[in-house]
């Protein structure tokens, strides 16, 4: 049993953080790649979702000595997001009959 009303996502993404300067942060020119899933509910004239990222590349990390302890990190995105989408639509005349 479907329903038109409710809609999930599944999805891949891959990115590349700009600009490509090593001086300005520690994020430039580093690739990402992560997997997103969500859902949405679609209202009369729009949908709002909810969506959550994976990062699973690994986008920064190292390690430290403290008080005598060695620590290593890593840096991964995870976020969740509310999404509101709004459909654009373009009145044209058929190309053809």
């Amino acid at each position: 049993m479907t329903n038109p009303d409710i809609g999930f996502r599944l999805g891949f993404n891959s990115r590349f953080w700009a600009p490509n300067n090593q001086s300005i942060d520690i994020l430039t020119a580093k690739q990402e790649i992560g997997l997103l899933a969500g859902s949405c509910v679609n209202l009369k004239n729009f949908s709002v979702g909810l969506d959550f990222y994976y990062g699973l590349t690994k986008i920064h990390g190292g390690s430290i000595t403290y008080n005598g302890e060695f620590y290593t990190f890593e840096v991964i995105n995870i976020y969740s997001q509310i999404t509101i989408e709004v459909p654009f639509r373009i009145m044209e005349e058929p190309m053809y009959n």
